[in-house]
């Protein structure tokens, strides 16, 4: 069974949390103890977020994606096929995809939690 984080939708990194109102075994998971408190904020403040604000984020955190990914493929070789690149090169390229991704998601959610 694979998990995502609550936050930002990657891997989990060992950080959980549950409701301790509610006497169920669900667990939230993340993949870091910024996704966990920005979680743990808006549950103070009894903010829920929809899958639809979740969806916009996303969007645009995909967006933010864009640019840095086309100067990594401009980088390695823009007439280079995918297929030709080497496992430092793709390592490369999922990296840069995720590591953007990803914060530029959390900056997203962290815009309203004062830390």
């Amino acid at each position: 069974m694979s998990y995502c984080c609550a936050i930002c939708s990657a891997l989990p990194g060992g950080f959980g949390w549950r409701d301790p109102n509610k006497n169920l075994k669900k667990r939230q998971r993340f993949c870091s103890k910024r996704c966990q408190d920005i979680h743990y904020y808006y549950f103070k403040q009894g903010i829920t977020l929809t899958e639809n604000e979740k969806n916009e984020l996303e969007k645009i955190a995909r967006e933010a994606v864009i640019n840095p990914l086309a100067t990594y493929v401009c980088n390695v070789g823009s007439e280079k096929p995918l297929f030709d690149y080497t496992k430092e090169e793709i390592h490369g390229l999922i990296h840069t995809i995720i590591h953007n991704y990803t914060t530029r998601l959390q900056n997203l959610y962290s815009d309203d939690i004062p830390f």
